[in-house]
Parts: structure tokens; C-alpha cells; sequence
């Protein structure tokens, strides 16, 4: 839909930015590209950001540090 969201799903903290033609200040890209992401950094966190443009796969990050130290100290 290309609208601005920011609210919880899954219990998880989580936000999209639709793709905006402005330039981002000190970066090389040409626009400022959709992003997503979903969780709390350091305890597990991912995001898709569409840095190709809109119309191309996005680019997938993963944060599970804390999720995989934890079950590392259970084990």
C-alpha cells in the first residue's frame, strides 16, 4: 500500500517505511529506499530493505545473537 506503518505483530515491536525519491543525506544511493523490520536488537531482530528499488527482492537481515547465546547456555 505504500503507507507508513509502525505498530506490534507477533508481540514484537515492528515498522515499515515506504520508498521515498528523496535522496538519504551523506549516502551514495539516489533515494531513500522501503524498509521493514520487526523485534529488539540485541535479543533478535530481522528486516527487508528494499535497496534496489521497490520492483526488486529486498535485501533480508537477521539479528539472532541473542536468541541462539541463550539456547548456547542452556545446552
Amino acid at each position: 500500500m505504500g503507507k507508513h506503518w509502525e505498530g506490534e505483530l507477533f508481540g514484537w515491536s515492528a515498522e515499515y517505511t515506504p520508498e521515498h525519491r528523496k535522496k538519504p543525506t551523506d549516502s551514495k544511493m539516489q533515494f531513500t529506499p522501503a524498509d521493514f523490520w520487526i523485534g529488539e536488537s540485541g535479543i533478535w531482530f530481522y528486516s527487508l530493505m528494499w535497496e534496489h528499488g521497490k520492483n526488486q527482492e529486498p535485501v533480508e537481515f537477521l539479528d539472532d545473537r541473542g536468541i541462539i547465546a541463550a539456547q548456547q547456555d542452556v545446552l
